[in-house]
């Protein structure tokens, strides 16, 4: 264990009870470097109060265990290492996305520390709910379900932990190597078992880097000098040739292109003025939504083209028509360099980006590490649209690593997936290059 002095140490070892016999201690000012630099780890590692440092230590410290199946988990409980408390829950993903387990709550942190060396700091096991009175049954269920864990009778066979509800409504964890152990708070468990039952170890970044699937001598033509903001379907080629799709959608010259576009497509379509460097369409109005039949279509195209002869240079490239897509999980993407952590993605729900997302990702990053980041940030569930959505996430990432430098922004807003099996679609995007 990690902490920022003796007295945090002892206090989080007593309220362990017996699970501080499989706790490592590490209290020092040289803990999160120590830890880091050691050859063997040893298992079941509870980092408390990471300012020990600084968060480049702390990441690498978690790094090294969760390479070496090392359970870790960290309470982040004070701002200091990030920099401001708007910064604290990025170090939280960062930590998230190298396997480690990131509470906000101390309580929560040595119950779910007191679950992982209860196994001796290995996999979770199977957990059986057993209650005297079925109301009580009912209600650890519901407690338990964020664990994707189904409550049985308890029997002589029973295998791993069983969480026990008497009469009284007490819980009572047996099994394991601690034997049994009361449950004080009943709430703090259940979120500290759903933290330990959606851990999934540390996920490193593969060696795939799926170069010989991008087409380099296009990506090469569009991030070619000077730089500069790409257009909207200029963006988005580049998001294609890294796997990211975009719906149907056709870049018109005039009024009159623009309405055999949208009877090709059928339905309400959506018309934007596609002009390079052109950023807040929305907020400049020059997008008009949910156009049907020739005359809005041609209105439309008509005053966005007039409002692009008054804009100046550089001319605009015309109106893109596209099938309005409506539904689905949405979130936004945005490539971010943080002065602290470095080039990392910030994701979040909905259509229009936050100053605070719900989702950072270090790169490189893998799809593993993308599909576990979006299903914990409840961005789309945890079915096909979670796996669509964190194949498009995985996909921004790999072109933010790949391009590195030349890479000056990047930005979809937003990003629609369903679970139809088809890709995400970038509805809207903005690149700069360098």
């Amino acid at each position: 264990m990690i902490a920022a002095d003796a007295d945090t140490a002892r206090h989080v070892t007593c309220a362990l009870g017996p699970a501080r016999k499989n706790v490592r201690e590490v209290v020092g000012a040289r803990g999160l470097e120590s830890l880091a630099g050691e050859a063997e780890v040893a298992p079941g590692v509870l980092v408390v109060a990471p300012w020990l440092g600084s968060a480049a230590a702390l990441i690498a410290a978690v790094d090294r265990a969760a390479r070496s199946d090392v359970a870790v988990i960290v309470w982040a409980a004070s701002s200091r290492l990030s920099g401001s408390d708007d910064d604290a829950w990025i170090l939280d993903r960062l930590l998230e996305q190298r396997g480690a387990m990131a509470t906000r709550s101390l309580v929560v942190a040595g119950e779910a520390a007191r679950l992982v060396a209860a196994v001796g700091g290995g996999p979770l096991p199977a957990i059986t709910v057993s209650a005297s009175r079925s109301d009580l049954a009912a209600r650890m269920a519901r407690g338990l379900g964020r664990c994707h864990l189904v409550p049985k009778p308890a029997s002589r066979r029973t295998a791993g932990l069983v969480v026990t509800a008497g009469r009284d409504g007490a819980l009572r964890l047996t099994g394991g190597k601690g034997g049994p152990q009361p449950i004080a708070d009943a709430d703090a468990f259940c979120e500290a078992l759903a933290l330990v039952a959606a851990h999934e170890g540390g996920c490193a970044p593969d060696d795939e880097t799926q170069g010989d699937r991008i087409p380099v001598s296009e990506v090469d033509a569009i991030v070619r000098p000077p730089a500069r903001l790409l257009s909207e379907t200029t963006s988005k080629r580049l998001l294609g040739c890294f796997g990211i799709g975009h719906g149907p959608e056709q870049l018109c010259r005039s009024a009159n292109d623009a309405v055999r576009a949208a009877a090709d497509m059928g339905g309400p379509v959506v018309v934007k003025l596609v002009r390079p460097a052109l950023e807040g369409k929305a907020a400049l109005g020059a997008v008009r939504l949910g156009a049907v039949g020739a005359s809005a279509v041609r209105r439309a195209a008509h005053s966005l083209l007039n409002m692009a002869a008054y804009m100046g240079p550089p001319p605009a490239l015309g109106v893109l028509v596209a099938r309005q897509v409506d539904g689905g999980a949405r979130a936004w993407l945005k490539l971010v360099d943080h002065p602290l952590f470095g080039r990392i993605v910030v994701a979040g729900p909905g259509d229009v980006p936050s100053e605070r997302g719900t989702l950072a990702l270090g790169l490189p990053l893998t799809e593993a590490q993308a599909r576990a980041a979006v299903v914990g940030a409840s961005l789309a569930g945890e079915g096909p649209a979670a796996d669509t959505l964190a194949a498009a996430v995985a996909a921004f990432g790999r072109m933010a690593h790949s391009l590195g430098p030349r890479l000056t922004r990047a930005e979809i807003h937003p990003l629609a997936a369903f679970g139809d099996g088809a890709p995400a679609l970038a509805l809207d995007a903005l690149v700069g290059v360098a």
